[in-house]
């Protein structure tokens, strides 16, 4: 039997990168954040790697949609201090045309460029923005934050609508666009830029990179974070 480490040299030897899927439990926990509140904006189904990472954190879930969470009496049971809040983050406080696909996570306030069928399927709908920074004052949540977002093209409207929330955050998850997917979404540039005006660098890239990508999902940390030091 071959062993596994000669499967792996073998498969170096043939052009192949092998590395740790690092969107992983584990690996956030090995980062040590201390963050008292974790908002997940943009759930879908959940992020129960980045919930279990966090488990002593109040969960923030976020999202326009109906939450399609099928492992929620675990999570219940499990004791986690979850709130959902069902409205839309932006730049500012309005309504506004929010575009739902019959595949829940491909919906957008963006119209998209990469349909995968011709008959997908969208409906609008007006619903309610708020921003980061108002829910936040509101709700009067513990300091020490930490973000992530996958919102399908909207991610820099979000964050130029939580720049005071960005000063005590500790990490930013995000999807990333590479490619452009959607009419009016951010470039990678552009978040990169912002981003760092805020105090922020890009620390790591969790998807695994096969080919050139067309999302990516981006880890990024404070400037003076520990994590940036060699």
């Amino acid at each position: 039997m071959i062993s596994k480490q000669d499967a792996l040299d073998k498969l170096r030897s043939e052009g192949y990168h092998i590395s740790r899927n690092r969107f992983s439990t584990n690996y956030f926990k090995s980062l040590k954040f201390n963050i008292k509140t974790l908002f997940d904006i943009g759930v879908n189904k959940g992020t129960p790697n980045l919930y279990s990472a966090f488990e002593n954190a109040k969960l923030v879930l976020i999202d326009p949609q109906k939450l399609e969470l099928d492992n929620l009496e675990d999570w219940q049971k499990n004791k986690y201090d979850i709130e959902f809040i069902h409205v839309a983050l932006g730049e500012k406080n309005e309504f506004r045309d929010f575009y739902k696909s019959d595949i829940s996570a491909r919906s957008s306030f963006l119209k998209r460029k990469d349909l995968r069928k011709k008959r997908e399927i969208f409906t609008s709908e007006s619903v309610e923005v708020i921003t980061l920074d108002s829910l936040v004052q509101r709700k009067n949540y513990q300091a020490g934050y930490g973000l992530k977002l996958d919102v399908e093209g909207y991610e820099l409207k979000i964050l130029q609508g939580a720049v005071e929330t960005l000063k005590t955050v500790e990490f930013i998850i995000l999807e990333a666009s590479i490619k452009e997917r959607f009419e009016g979404g951010a470039k990678f540039s552009q978040l990169v830029h912002f981003l760092s005006a805020h105090n922020f660098e890009l620390y790591d890239i969790l998807t695994p990179l096969i080919k050139p990508p067309t999302v990516i999902d981006c880890l990024f940390v404070p400037k003076n974070s520990h994590l940036l030091n060699i």
